[in-house]
């Protein structure tokens, strides 16, 4: 099953998959119980973990699963799995009456969750496919006629939903790069500019003639065969998306549940996910120079509705 069915599919099946998951990771931590330390939650606790978003697309989904199978019997806790509920806004996947121990996030909505959490330091960033650190692509159809971001002038562009997870590197890269370029705002340089899909669909766009260009994250492309895209432009190096462990733990559960994550490795060496990094706050400052460049593009345009 390639890439886009497996993502429908997904995202169809998100309750069935949980329940799946669930019990399958709980069985796993419940026949183990050895590794756990003074520093582990009370016993009888289970962690719930929610996914807001999957570095390398649903195709990684399987690897994803291995880590945290990894997490539950090295740890000896059971794991609960869920997905945003319709309407759920992943920065707020931490609120104080959540029952959420950590998450798979967006950079998007991290960078929101540690601005009105404060500090949100005990994280973990998936690698993938061998590379540690993200960047924001401007990609093309490998067989398309355009070479250069400036030949695209009257072309059709796909971006990501503004103000949603993935629009960093799927909407906001894209504006600032034009800008960057002296090529002005994307709905006068672009005939038609689409800001309804995802990274995913915006790409399945542009395979099937449907759009000229979109700006994805590059790890986006691991789960779509080599040779699909050509790159025209490339950000500087960030940090990917993190699993970040609510801050509302304790320093010494947060740890120990990073610990365990980052202690994954992958049994084969062809899987999408090839383990956990520890990133630095640091790593995160492009995208927030983005996010801090989307508001103020979106400033006088809300100004005026009111």
């Amino acid at each position: 099953m390639d890439a886009r069915r497996l993502l429908r599919l997904s995202l169809a099946t998100t309750t069935a998959m949980t329940l799946v998951l669930l019990a399958f990771i709980s069985s796993a931590g419940n026949s183990v119980d050895s590794s756990v330390t003074e520093d582990s939650p009370p016993s009888g606790r289970s962690l719930t973990i929610a996914v807001t978003r999957l570095v390398g697309g649903w195709a990684a989904w399987p690897s994803f699963t291995e880590a945290l199978e990894h997490v539950s019997q090295s740890t000896g806790v059971p794991i609960q799995v869920r997905f945003l509920a319709p309407g759920e806004s992943a920065e707020d996947i931490f609120a104080e009456d959540s029952d959420v121990d950590a998450a798979f996030m967006s950079t998007y909505a991290f960078l929101l969750v540690r601005e009105k959490k404060g500090d949100v330091s005990h994280l973990a960033t998936p690698i993938i496919r061998g590379r540690t650190s993200e960047r924001a692509v401007f990609v093309v159809h490998a067989n398309s006629p355009y070479l250069s971001l400036q030949e695209l002038r009257g072309a059709r562009l796909a971006l990501s939903p503004p103000g949603v997870g993935g629009s960093i590197p799927g909407n906001a890269y894209a504006r600032w790069l034009l800008q960057q370029e002296g090529l002005g705002d994307a709905e006068e340089f672009f005939r038609e500019v689409d800001e309804t899909s995802s990274q995913d669909a915006n790409l399945q766009l542009v395979l099937n003639g449907s759009a000229d260009a979109t700006t994805v994250s590059l790890s986006q492309l691991a789960s779509w065969p080599q040779g699909s895209f050509r790159v025209l432009h490339y950000s500087e190096r960030f940090a990917m998306p993190p699993f970040v462990v609510s801050p509302e733990l304790s320093d010494a559960e947060a740890e120990w549940i990073i610990d365990a994550l980052v202690s994954y490795t992958p049994d084969g060496d062809d899987a999408i996910l090839g383990g956990f990094t520890r990133p630095r706050q640091e790593d995160y400052d492009f995208p927030y120079m983005l996010l801090r460049f989307a508001r103020d593009r979106t400033a006088p345009m809300e100004s005026a509705k009111q």
